[in-house]
């Protein structure tokens, strides 16, 4: 998983790779755990991509967490304006 730009300001793009078609949860939470974004993807095998915008979002940390069936995987993001 990889998740770009760090630090962002208006979008962040999350790209992973997948091993078999599947639906993926994709989370945002602030820095004390609020839900700032959720969304359930339908994607394919092999590369997927998606776009959040952030220009809504309030500068600091965030965490995206992007889960399947059998895992989970987090990263640390910087928003900034």
């Amino acid at each position: 998983v990889h998740v770009f730009p760090n630090p962002a300001t208006n979008l962040i793009n999350i790209r992973w790779n997948q091993l078999q078609s599947s639906e993926i949860k994709v989370l945002m939470t602030d820095a004390i755990g609020n839900i700032v974004y959720s969304k359930t993807v339908s994607n394919n095998s092999g590369v997927n991509q998606m776009q959040i915008s952030t220009s809504e979002f309030e500068p600091g940390i965030y965490f995206v967490r992007i889960s399947d069936e059998t895992s989970s995987h987090f990263e640390k993001i910087s928003i900034m304006k």
